[in-house]
């Protein structure tokens, strides 16, 4: 027989083109696009994402896509809630708590860390700030806010 014996030396695919080494064809993805913004601007469930696509699927067994979109937390501030109250009566109109010092109308003032005030219709009325407790091990306080943030 003339064949018998002989191993394959060769074997031709069809390339379309392009330069191929075997017959698979792994999966291509473009480059990670830019983190988009945080899903919200303080607390701790904010997340941010960043996507990437297909360029090529893969084929004849080749290495498959990998995740196309990736996420993770943004580490912000945490969200303040402010509770108003009212401190005075019309015949108080906004004065200090000492009773020393008058303010005018519209006019704002902080009596204490956490406190700002201002003169309505002649009332005060005050707002205090609530924080959430930070999701870190050590928060810092900057001179000004009544919360503590992570850095």
């Amino acid at each position: 027989a003339i064949n018998s014996g002989c191993k394959l030396l060769q074997e031709l695919k069809e390339c379309h083109g392009h330069n191929c080494t075997g017959f698979s064809v792994n999966c291509k993805v473009t480059r990670w696009s830019p983190w988009t913004p945080c899903s919200a601007t303080c607390g701790e469930d904010a997340a941010k994402s960043r996507h990437r696509s297909v360029v090529r699927l893969p084929s004849a067994g080749g290495r498959p896509c990998p995740h196309l979109t990736v996420s993770k937390r943004c580490r912000l501030q945490p969200c303040i809630s402010m509770r108003s109250f009212q401190l005075s009566r019309p015949s108080h109109a906004c004065r200090s708590d000492d009773g020393r010092t008058h303010y005018a109308e519209n006019e704002r003032w902080s009596p204490e860390e956490c406190v700002s005030c201002v003169c309505t219709n002649s009332m005060k009325v005050c707002n205090r700030e609530f924080c959430t407790k930070p999701q870190c091990e050590n928060p810092v306080k900057y001179p000004g806010f009544c919360c503590m943030f992570c850095e």
